[in-house]
C-alpha cells in the first residue's frame, strides 16, 4: 500500500470511524482524495467509469478491491458539497472540490463529521452541520 496511510493504525480516531479490515483493505478515508481528483479532470463521470479507474488506482496501490468503499466515498464526498449527484449514477465535481486538495487527515475529518451525523439522527437528535 502506499506510505500515506502508515499512520492510520496508529490513529484510534480513525480506527472508530473508519472500519479497517486490513491495510491492504481501502477505507473511503483512503479513496476520497482520489476520487475527487479523478473528478477534478474529467468534471463529470458515470459512476461505473469512476469504480473502473478507481479500481485500477487501487490495485496499483497494492490494495485490494473494495467496491463499496468508492461509493462510500462518493456519498461522503457529495454529503460534504465537493462532488454533486445530478442524476441516476452521474457524479460531478462541485467548485468547493475543484478548490479543493484534499488530504488523508482531511478525510478522516469528513469521515468523522459523517459518522457524527449519522449517529445523531439515528438518536434522533438534529445533526451538527
Amino acid at each position: 500500500p502506499s506510505t500515506q496511510g502508515t499512520d492510520i493504525l496508529d490513529d484510534t480516531r480513525h480506527m472508530r470511524s473508519c472500519f479497517v479490515m486490513s491495510r491492504t483493505t481501502p477505507d473511503s478515508c483512503d479513496l476520497m482524495p482520489e476520487v475527487l481528483n479523478l473528478l477534478k479532470r474529467e468534471k463529470v463521470m458515470k459512476k461505473q467509469i469512476i469504480q473502473e479507474r478507481m479500481r485500477a488506482w487501487i490495485k496499483e496501490n497494492g490494495f485490494d478491491d473494495r467496491d463499496r468503499s468508492i461509493g462510500w466515498a462518493l456519498n461522503r464526498l457529495e454529503k460534504e458539497r465537493y462532488v454533486a449527484h445530478p442524476g441516476h449514477g452521474t457524479w460531478q465535481i462541485t467548485d468547493k472540490g475543484l478548490a479543493s486538495a484534499l488530504t488523508l487527515k482531511e478525510s478522516r475529518e469528513i469521515m468523522e463529521r459523517c459518522t457524527q451525523r449519522e449517529r445523531a439522527v439515528k438518536a434522533g437528535r438534529k445533526p451538527k452541520t
